[in-house]
């Protein structure tokens, strides 16, 4: 893998506190565009929206996921992501919607239940055209909001992440932007640095 800010165990630690929340919640696949979900989960860190070359992870409640890439950015893809199985297309201001239906019928995913950025604070990075024409082709599939899943689960910091707020304070920060993903136990984090501002960001769209 190329430079990451996490090791491997942190992602794996990640998708398996995710699955645990998608087996209370009904989910059994899903599905995940550009932006700090699919980063969050593959290692990959996608922009916020990849406009012409969309970036879609697909993770099922059990085996390995999928990622697929425009081919400009596999070997990128391929060094940045803990994820084994990166798949490429070669579209072009569309969504890779025949590689998406390859990808849930190879994880059994056709006739599922599938999370995806459907909710609050989330945007699906898909043309809705092809949203819907993936809808179309997946009869037997039911899309859900994936936030009950993800937000659980982004909300409580890992260890791993919770050094990078301690160092952060260390190093003589003045403040720490809070976004939509941030921890709840932030306030406790920085408690031993009163000095530390804890500044909410406005925007629905970023967060740390």
């Amino acid at each position: 893998m190329l430079e990451s800010p996490f090791p491997r165990d942190e992602y794996e630690a990640r998708a398996a506190r995710v699955r645990v929340e998608m087996a209370r919640q009904g989910v059994d696949g899903l599905l995940l565009t550009s932006g700090p979900n699919l980063t969050y989960l593959t290692g990959y860190p996608s922009p916020l929206r990849a406009g012409s070359r969309p970036f879609v992870a697909i993770f099922p409640l059990a085996g390995d996921p999928i990622l697929l890439v425009h081919t400009g950015r596999e070997l990128e893809a391929r060094g940045y992501s803990w994820v084994p199985d990166v798949r490429t297309y070669s579209l072009l201001s569309r969504a890779p919607v025949p590689e998406i239906l390859t990808a849930f019928h190879d994880l059994n995913l056709t006739a599922a239940t599938i999370g995806a950025e459907l909710g609050p604070e989330t945007a699906l990075d898909l043309p809705v055209f092809d949203f819907l024409m993936l809808q179309e082709r997946l009869p037997g599939a039911r899309f859900v909001d994936a936030g009950p899943v993800l937000w659980p689960v982004r909300m409580r910091k890992s260890e791993a992440e919770v050094a990078y707020v301690r160092q952060a304070c260390e190093s003589g920060a003045d403040a720490i932007v809070m976004g939509a993903g941030l921890p709840l136990d932030l306030p406790e984090l920085t408690a031993d640095w009163p000095r530390v501002a804890l500044v909410p960001i406005l925007s629905d769209l970023r967060g740390i």
